[in-house]
């Protein structure tokens, strides 16, 4: 750190490491003493005490490993630094809030838009139906006058007029070559709907005056909280890091038991749980395998189609999934959902590791679930699409706020509800 900042780097650092959750540590620790989070928390420090010395900075994956209060002290921050910024970030929400330009690398050429990334998803929309209604005509054309070419030729009328028609189908064919070649080509999408099984009451689950606390922390996981799920519910866990977020779910899953108070599930209530490092799955299976554990019933050809529902083919059904990618794995744990009989959904992180698209088609199948949601998430944009409730995790309380994430911070601002199609600016 010293090495970064010049003149004032321990008052800057200091702040910094206190800000990203580093000062718990001897500041003497050795680097490689610490966790693979705290070295990604460390080299974003690294990069932002020396920021008033640069005129550029780049960042990658800049709120990985963050939770949410110490990603919008970022975006604040990034926000006065005076210089350019390249970001590549999976977070939607982040690059609302910090990018004025955004870059979309796709088949082999990057496009270049103005404003944040909202911005760019309305431009990139209006933009492709522009050229698709441009090829759309391009192509009538050539068939019109390749109509009106044939029947020139059946009455034997070649002259001038017959070279000219054909150079310009000439014309048309290289433009909509061009044309084409500028719509973005699509990839495979995740295919995902989840069906709740209909034997759950509407009354969910609930806790009553539920008291928790663990060994060696000063302050109560839970203390005295009263909390009810109702049938349809989509929940949101907000807070800090090591406030509980997790823990919470795992009292709902059964995992933990309350010290005190009163935990009940109601009966048929069945549920399925998403683990942010997808401790359902079997690491030593390949998925065909998972599947085929899971859904005995089902035949190899039915196992495939459902591995390629969710962008699986070739050698990856067959590899193991110790040796699959991070986003691979969440597609497993996710098709193990959809194929499990579940009415209550408990998903930790369910957004890590996938990619833009999958988590367009996450939100919508998620939206249209028509149980109970209770997530635990660092994904605002993601909260913003999907949750009715907030709870917010801080000392042992759980406050519940009514809307999604915008919702969420303008009532702890004290604004109003956004009105229908009203554009927050907070």
């Amino acid at each position: 750190m010293a090495a970064s900042g010049g003149g004032n780097v321990a008052g800057i650092a200091k702040g910094i490491l206190e800000r990203l959750g580093l000062d718990k540590h001897p500041m003497d620790m050795a680097v490689n003493k610490l966790s693979g989070g705290e070295q990604a928390k460390l080299a974003l420090a690294r990069q932002l005490v020396g920021l008033n010395g640069i005129d550029v900075i780049f960042l990658d994956e800049p709120t990985n490993h963050l939770d949410i209060q110490t990603t919008e002290w970022l975006e604040d921050f990034m926000r006065t630094f005076k210089g350019a910024q390249l970001i590549v970030s999976h977070d939607r929400y982040f690059l609302d809030q910090v990018c004025t330009r955004i870059v979309e690398v796709d088949n082999l050429r990057a496009w270049p838009w103005k404003g944040n990334y909202s911005q760019f998803l309305k431009q990139k929309e209006a933009s492709e139906a522009s050229l698709g209604d441009m090829i759309n005509t391009i192509e009538k054309k050539i068939q019109s006058t390749m109509g009106a070419l044939s029947q020139m030729k059946r009455a034997n009328k070649y002259d001038k007029s017959i070279s000219a028609k054909h150079k310009m189908i000439e014309r048309m064919q290289q433009e909509l070559k061009a044309l084409r070649a500028r719509m973005p080509k699509k990839r495979k999408n995740l295919v995902f709907s989840i069906e709740a099984t209909d034997k759950g009451s509407m009354d969910v689950l609930m806790i009553e005056d539920g008291t928790m606390t663990f060994e060696g922390l000063e302050r109560p996981i839970l203390k005295k909280q009263s909390l009810e799920v109702r049938k349809g519910d989509r929940i949101g866990i907000v807070g800090g890091n090591g406030q509980g977020k997790t823990t919470l779910l795992k009292i709902i899953n059964g995992d933990l038991k309350l010290d005190s108070g009163v935990f009940d599930l109601a009966p048929g209530c069945e549920i399925g749980y998403f683990h942010q490092d997808h401790a359902t799955l079997d690491f030593s299976l390949s998925p065909v395998e998972q599947i085929e554990k899971l859904r005995p019933d089902y035949q190899y050809g039915d196992i495939r189609a459902a591995l390629g529902r969710f962008q699986f083919s070739g050698e990856q059904v067959t590899t193991k999934l110790s040796q699959l990618s991070g986003g691979e794995r969440a597609r497993v744990a996710l098709l193990k959902l959809l194929l499990e009989e579940n009415n209550l959904l408990l998903m930790d992180e369910p957004t890590n590791h996938l990619d833009m698209d999958s988590k367009d088609t996450l939100e919508e199948a998620l939206i249209n679930y028509t149980g109970s949601l209770i997530t635990v998430s660092h994904d605002r944009w993601f909260l913003d699409q999907v949750v009715n409730r907030i709870w917010e995790v801080d000392g042992g309380n759980v406050k519940v706020y009514y809307g999604n994430y915008t919702d969420y911070v303008r009532a702890k601002k004290g604004l109003p509800p956004l009105a229908e199609d009203e554009i927050s600016e907070i």
